[in-house]
């Protein structure tokens, strides 16, 4: 696929990671991939845009965890491109971690083909509070594969994050599993366009699609448009999407056990994103998308804390 924004990085990246796993290689423990962003001095716009191509040939498996670093915050942008070939029977796990600051945009562009009776599963935790856009382009290709898109993202300040995803089914007996996880605060935006595209031949198909979300704030807002494109006549499909606040009866029945507002609500939110952190399969991985998770969302009760102290609203 050729656009704008990948034209762009074609033309301007200088760094690439190229990881290939032999055929019926299994990694024991995750690959780690950091870009790391400098800047020469404090407020310094910088641009990167880093590169990820990832092989795995017949029988392989291994997790991919890709994360952005910085050193300072800064403008300037980051476009990342990410490309996925996972051949037949192999499995590859992939976690994108994104944190970047509030002057900073990201864009990041995925696409993965999976081969027959391959499994390419993607997590993407976006937990900027700039200007974020997030594609992912899934292809199964041939009779068995599977794929599985989870994410979620963390709306703080005046944060705009876009995620679009495609998944495409070009053959028979292929099953796609999609959850992306929104929580929107303060004034930030949330986006999510998700596509399902089930082609003639694809029969046999087993597709989900699902976007709920939590508004935090008055303000907070999300625009959301779950699509379901069928051309086959044999399938089993559903999407749909839920937009809502935390629920009054579980806010009452911590605030009933002695536990305070802001820790009540903090915890029926981290456990409104631990469905999709705790679906990471590899535990070192895990472990570190939970950490970053967490520590974000914690970010959201000191704010709360704050805004009250000074008589804002949030």
């Amino acid at each position: 696929k050729l656009d704008g924004l990948t034209g762009l990085q074609n033309a301007l990246f200088e760094d690439v990671a190229i990881v290939h796993l032999a055929p019926n290689v299994v990694g024991n423990r995750p690959i780690r991939v950091l870009s790391l962003t400098t800047a020469a001095s404090e407020g310094a716009a910088t641009a990167t845009f880093p590169r990820l191509l990832v092989v795995a040939r017949q029988g392989a498996q291994a997790t991919v965890l890709f994360e952005n670093v910085r050193t300072k915050d800064a403008p300037g942008i980051t476009s990342l491109v990410s490309e996925f070939i996972v051949k037949a029977n192999a499995r590859v796990e992939a976690i994108e971690l994104q944190c970047e600051g509030s002057e900073r945009i990201h864009l990041s562009q995925t696409f993965a083909r999976v081969d027959a009776d391959g499994s390419f599963d993607s997590h993407v935790i976006s937990l900027g509070d700039g200007l974020v856009r997030s594609e992912l382009s899934v292809h199964l290709r041939e009779r068995g594969g599977d794929t599985r898109m989870h994410g979620f993202f963390l709306g703080r300040n005046e944060a705009h994050l876009d995620h679009f995803t495609t998944v495409d089914h070009e053959a028979p007996h292929c099953t796609s599993d999609e959850e992306y996880r929104g929580v929107l605060s303060d004034r930030s935006k949330g986006v999510f366009r998700g596509l399902v595209i089930i082609r003639p031949d694809a029969q046999k198909t087993n597709a989900r699609q699902s976007n709920p979300n939590l508004l935090l704030s008055e303000h907070a807002t999300i625009d959301t448009k779950p699509q379901l494109e069928i051309y086959a006549d044999d399938v089993k499909a559903s999407h749909g999407s839920t937009i809502g606040q935390l629920d009054a009866d579980a806010l009452f029945f911590l605030r009933a056990r002695g536990i305070a507002e802001a820790e009540a609500k903090l915890l029926l939110t981290r456990a409104f994103a631990e469905s999709i952190v705790d679906g990471i399969r590899d535990e070192a991985a895990r472990a570190v998308a939970s950490t970053q998770a967490y520590e974000a969302l914690a970010t959201l009760q000191a704010t709360t804390r704050s805004q009250r102290a000074h008589g804002g609203n949030p």
